[in-house]
């Protein structure tokens, strides 16, 4: 099932946050139904005004059924209409509109979850409807907060609304504090924006919040996640592979803890376990262009690029349209590969402007392996200014600044990555592969001394992969051990 964000028909665009919070929330809800494996907000929020038709977003979101609806305000008056429809047919399964105050929401929803099992023709325990029935809190305006900050999390395409979302999440459990919800929405988006901005004091927090929310509800899948999240960012490999398998357990058919699940193992180097984890989240739902997406890059880092060519494949044939992002990784690979012309020739299609750095990045690093070096500064500098704190965005203006032969300015770029390295590892201090970075960036910035004897004690601990050797390699080589 595919819960698609619900339109505002209030003609006032600051509401939007309400239809998309009124899909979220169902989103939850559904999500914990057995025999139901419902399509997650993020593969979603794309199509958000989208004018494709139910049939067309089934096939690109892998989905059987679709739901859609939308939702009237009037005062404090509140209508929620929504449709069931067929994938596969486009014919409309199901339609329901239901009317109430702002204060019944919670009931017009837990009816709206309840009809649509009832549709689908799945049955629930008493323990499950009772579930599925239960608040997420008694305050109306803590709900609100809710599903603001929510709407600001699922809009991958803007993470400067992170800190927006942080302040709501916030105020929602200023006036519920026992919101588990909120707490894992607050985790969320606390480890988002560690990840953008390489902050470690967040993360003690993003911890406490998850584990206040399994506090509140130890059945919460979203606080589970959000734990992991938090313990593989900090070094707590094994906790988190542990809490994701139990999570699985619970709920085989949840495609994203799966995910996460792969994600993990391949943080933890075990690259053979994160694929076979990510084919099992894609044997749930084998149309996901973003399965299929992050499979082609574990394919990739193994060398097996045939394999990660028909990952990409498949996922460009299921993604809509406008999203680039499996196009984008096979131009990289293009580039990996040695094939920089047709790198560039596919770089060069993509619209305009770019504001994702890694993509910048990307395009920049096709550009400089070509020896177009005026071209890739220009988009080096460019994924700098939209991630100024990403260790290897430094690293690679650093490289070009020393083909250039500007060596004082290579060697500012190459301290600034080791720094930005070395505040990772005060959060993860034991993960080796951040040890082994800093210790390239050092060497390529000319203090070999520091550098070596961390890398020939990595060479002995590190799992032999491509990429470990690649960079040992590369450290033994700019100091001079060739």
């Amino acid at each position: 099932l595919a819960v698609l964000p619900f339109s505002n028909l209030t003609g006032d665009p600051a509401r939007d946050y309400f239809g998309d919070g009124v899909s979220s929330v169902l989103v939850s809800q559904l999500s914990e139904v057995p025999g139901l494996n419902v399509v997650s907000r993020s593969e979603t929020a794309s199509y958000k005004g989208s004018p494709k038709g139910a049939r067309q977003i089934a096939k690109e979101l892998g989905a059987q059924k679709v739901l859609e609806g939308q939702v009237m305000e009037a005062g404090d008056e509140v209508r929620v209409e929504a449709t069931l429809v067929d994938g596969e047919t486009g014919y409309v399964l199901w339609s329901r509109s239901l009317e109430g105050t702002r204060g019944e929401i919670f009931r017009l929803q837990d009816r709206m979850a309840r009809e649509v099992v009832k549709a689908l023709s799945l049955s629930l325990d008493a323990a499950e409807r009772q579930r599925l029935s239960r608040k997420p809190t008694e305050s109306l305006e803590a709900y609100d907060f809710y599903l603001q900050a929510r709407s600001l999390l699922d809009d991958v395409d803007h993470p400067e609304d992170l800190d927006s979302a942080c302040e709501l999440f916030r105020k929602a459990l200023e006036i519920d504090p026992d919101f588990a919800l909120a707490h894992a929405g607050l985790s969320e988006a606390l480890t988002a924006t560690y990840k953008r901005d390489r902050d470690p004091g967040v993360l003690a927090e993003a911890r406490n919040r998850a584990e206040r929310a399994l506090a509140i509800d130890p059945n919460l899948p979203g606080a589970q996640i959000a734990l992991a999240r938090v313990d593989w960012n900090t070094g707590r490999r094994e906790k988190s592979i542990l809490e994701l398998r139990r999570l699985v357990a619970l709920h085989p058919e949840l495609d994203a803890a799966y995910l996460e699940l792969a994600v993990s193992y391949e943080e933890a180097g075990d690259l053979s376990k994160a694929e076979s984890s990510a084919r099992q989240a894609i044997a749930i739902r084998p149309d996901s262009w973003y399965l299929w997406n992050y499979l082609g890059g574990l394919l990739q880092s193994q060398g097996d690029y045939a394999g990660a060519r028909e990952a990409y494949e498949k996922a460009i044939g299921t993604a809509p349209s406008e999203l680039s992002w499996s196009t984008q990784n096979l131009a990289a690979m293009e580039t990996q590969q040695g094939n920089f012309a047709a790198a560039i020739a596919i770089y060069e299609r993509l619209p305009r402007p770019i504001r994702n750095p890694a993509l910048a990045s990307n395009i920049g690093s096709a550009y400089f392996s070509a020896g177009r070096l005026g071209e890739a500064e220009e988009y080096f500098r460019l994924a700098l200014r939209l991630q100024p704190k990403h260790p290897l965005w430094h690293r690679n203006l650093a490289d070009l600044l020393r083909r250039r032969g500007d060596a004082a300015g290579a060697r500012d770029e190459y301290l600034k990555a080791a720094q930005l390295v070395a505040k990772d590892l005060e959060v993860n201090p034991g993960q080796e592969t951040f040890q082994l970075r800093r210790a390239l960036y050092l060497a390529e910035a000319g203090s070999c001394r520091e550098a070596l004897p961390v890398i020939r004690r990595l060479e002995e601990s590190l799992q032999p992969t491509a990429t470990n050797s690649w960079q040992i390699a590369q450290a033994y080589a700019v100091c001079g051990q060739r």
